[in-house]
């Protein structure tokens, strides 16, 4: 039996909002951002009593998705 092919990957730059870049390679723009991201965020699902003390500390639940820049920042960008 053969190895499945290797889905293509090229190299991504991947820039905070200081201005501070870095070079991913991945398979694609969401997965470059996941690599970075991951690094600097944990991910939970919030439970009844987290988003109780959350709010009432002012703090605004966010729907993903709801952003008109939401769709471009995953968008694959064209080959430079």
């Amino acid at each position: 039996m053969s190895a499945a092919p290797k889905t293509p990957s090229r190299v991504y730059l991947v820039t905070d909002r200081s201005e501070a870049t870095r070079l991913v390679q991945a398979t694609s723009q969401a997965q470059a951002l996941r690599h970075v991201a991951a690094g600097a965020y944990t991910v939970r699902a919030a439970g009844a009593l987290d988003v109780v003390e959350l709010v009432r500390k002012g703090v605004q639940p966010e729907i993903a998705g709801d952003r008109a820049d939401d769709e471009s920042d995953t968008t694959e960008g064209a080959a430079p």
